[in-house]
């Protein structure tokens, strides 16, 4: 007969033996969870920075999110099956859990069932919220439990959301900055400070055709006949984007070089606002702020460069740039307005009228990858066309 001392060595080795079956029988995968969760294929990335702002999507009261679970291992994934646990204390509910899922009768939480994942496989279960109004800015936890075919867990996470009101105070100081520049702008203008001149008939025209160009371009060409669909397919992520902007820097260029005044920009801004809410939109008077917003930059630097070019130019009544100060001066009108317009829009219109903000990455890329195409567009496409234009026009 062994004794204890025998036994013993046999089974810390049978433990030592089985603790990697143990191990290997359990299925290796990742998890990402987002909620809210804007899907952009045209960046192919997760857009939300994961602030659930009060009100859901555009004040509609929910937001989508989303579970991706990839198959990290060697084998396929039979069954798993996902439940997420929703703080209903708060106000938030399940509206649609994912595709052949379950929510609870009270909208508590879902249970969905995902099958056969592959090796290096990714599946994504969206799911719809309720999500409720808040005046005060909170923290609410999302409770996500995986279990195998057996039942047993494999992943268990909490993750915490900021619960934040509307950021209309973001919206309000852009609002009035815009605002208070337009009007140390004409108020450096009537002091002789900075160069400024009133629209004639032909001005207000020239700014007119241009916005409606705009919308044209961006209504019409781009989206009802599929131009930015086409230029979306093309494989490289935010340069793919700014190629379709190249009929808009173009004719935004254009007609800020054709009528060279402080205001054009703005004019032409408010034009395109217009024609693309009665036409297309909608009206809402809050975008308007967005036109602004991308504008006002634009008409600062005319006044503020036009003072200098026009002591450049013996007898102009309109300053014209020429060499390659012509070439950076397009550039920087492209520039700005493409800078200030994705800035904004990024920081201050889509958290305020969208309801979701978007990843620093995000921002960054598709900012500077817009800002260097629109300078491109400015002194390389709008700037010959300009100097065409100048000779036929009055």
């Amino acid at each position: 007969m062994r004794g204890p001392q025998t036994l013993l060595p046999i089974l810390i080795l049978a433990l030592l033996f089985l603790a990697p079956l143990d191990v290997a029988a359990q299925p290796n995968i990742d998890v990402e969870f987002y909620f809210p969760h804007y899907y952009n294929t045209t960046f192919k990335a997760q857009t939300n920075e994961q602030v659930i702002i009060s009100g859901g999507f555009r004040g509609g009261g929910s937001f989508w999110g989303a579970v991706y679970i990839t198959n990290e291992g060697g084998e396929t994934i039979d069954l798993l099956t996902v439940r997420l646990d929703v703080p209903i204390d708060e106000g938030f509910k399940v509206l649609r859990p994912p595709r052949d899922g379950v929510a609870s009768d009270d909208g508590s939480y879902f249970v969905a069932n995902v099958t056969n994942i592959e090796p290096g496989e990714t599946r994504r279960l969206s799911f719809q919220l309720a999500v409720p109004e808040t005046i005060e800015p909170k923290a609410v936890d999302f409770v996500l439990t995986i279990t195998d075919s057996e039942g047993n867990v494999v992943f268990q996470e909490t993750y915490r959301r900021p619960f934040v009101p509307e950021p209309f105070t973001v919206y309000l100081g852009t609002l009035i900055v815009s605002l208070v520049a337009i009007g140390a702008t004409f108020y450096a203008i009537e002091k002789g400070k900075l160069y400024g001149a009133s629209f004639k008939t032909k001005d207000i025209i020239y700014s007119t055709i241009f916005g409606i160009f705009l919308t044209v371009w961006v209504q019409v060409i781009g989206r009802s006949l599929g131009f930015f669909a086409m230029t979306n397919r093309l494989p490289i992520p935010f340069v793919n984007y700014a190629i379709g902007d190249i009929g808009y820097a173009t004719f935004f260029v254009l007609g800020v070089l054709i009528v060279r005044k402080p205001g054009v920009a703005t004019f032409i801004q408010f034009v395109y606002q217009f024609t693309s809410q009665l036409m297309f939109y909608g009206f809402d008077i809050r975008w308007y702020v967005y036109a602004l917003a991308q504008a006002v930059p634009v008409d600062l630097y005319l006044a503020i460069s036009n003072k200098y070019f026009l002591s450049q130019a013996e007898g102009a009544t309109i300053p014209r740039p020429k060499g390659i100060w012509a070439v950076i001066d397009a550039a920087l009108i492209g520039g700005l307005r493409a800078f200030f317009a994705w800035i904004s829009l990024y920081y201050v219109f889509y958290p305020y009228l969208n309801h979701f903000y978007t990843t620093s990455y995000v921002v960054f890329m598709h900012t500077t990858t817009m800002t260097i195409f629109n300078m491109i567009y400015g002194a390389f496409v709008a700037l010959p066309l300009f100097k065409v234009l100048e000779r036929l026009i009055p």
